[in-house]
């Protein structure tokens, strides 16, 4: 049951991952709605830094989808 539950999490996680590294002003468009971003954070490093991020959630996404298939 830990490794379902782990996989949906790490499909949520990458699947939020990879639409943040592939549509960043997207994802400012939807965060700017709902919280308070300037748009000074739309430069070419925040496109940047956005894309990181999503980076980053894909690898934790991969990493709680693969693990789990391996424990005993």
């Amino acid at each position: 049951m830990v490794v379902l539950e782990s996989t949906l999490v790490g499909l949520l996680i990458l699947g939020i991952g990879v639409a943040v590294a592939t549509r960043p002003q997207k994802t400012f468009e939807i965060r700017h709605s709902v919280a308070v971003a300037s748009s000074g954070e739309l430069t070419e490093f925040g496109i940047a830094r956005y894309q990181a991020y999503g980076l980053l959630c894909t690898l934790l996404g991969l990493l709680l989808v693969i693990v789990p298939l391996f424990l005993p």
